[in-house]
């Protein structure tokens, strides 16, 4: 922890991916629940301190994510997945949760190619009713279609948590 802390500190980034967070957690997951909360709520302290947006990925299964605290404290958390439709990669992304945004609910399709990542959000109704008010704090995630998702972008020195099965284009998507 100390070692981690220390580099954020030297370097100063405005923006900080820990790909994968859960490397972090094995042995913690092997002691008390508590020196994981406790890891957990100092690494959410300094990061906010610094305000830097962080992308904590994590190649978690659904049930996982529902059950584990680690999740809670996220300000945002996205989930990825990939499947095979009609001899096609189909790969989604959903917003579960954003604190101070609207986000739009439901699987919406992202595409990796050379140009990047690119997200399709799912349209249930226009954006201006899903978010009444744009706070001027949003910043963008670098993803067109995955700011419009969010509703303009993320609160600036949000933690969110991206979660999904390895290939489903997280790191991808982080360091876009």
């Amino acid at each position: 922890y100390q070692a981690i802390v220390a580099k954020i500190e030297e370097v100063s980034p405005r923006i900080v991916i820990v790909d994968s967070f859960r490397t972090l957690l094995p042995r913690a997951a092997t002691e008390a629940s508590m020196e994981l909360q406790e890891f957990m709520q100092r690494l959410a302290m300094h990061l906010t301190t610094w305000q830097a947006t962080t992308f904590l990925l994590g190649e978690y299964p659904e049930a996982q994510i529902r059950e584990n605290p680690v999740f809670t404290m996220a300000d945002g958390l996205l989930t990825m997945n990939q499947h095979v439709n009609r001899n096609s990669m189909v790969r989604q992304i959903q917003v579960l949760k954003m604190r101070g945004n609207a986000p739009q609910p439901g699987l919406h399709t992202i595409r990796i190619s050379d140009r990047g990542v690119q997200a399709f959000p799912r349209m249930l109704k226009p954006i201006e009713e899903a978010q009444a008010e744009v706070t001027p704090e949003l910043i963008s995630t670098g993803i067109a279609g995955l700011d419009e998702m969010l509703g303009g972008g993320t609160l600036r020195g949000n933690g969110i948590l991206v979660a999904g099965p390895v290939g489903s284009g997280k790191s991808t998507m982080a360091v876009q």
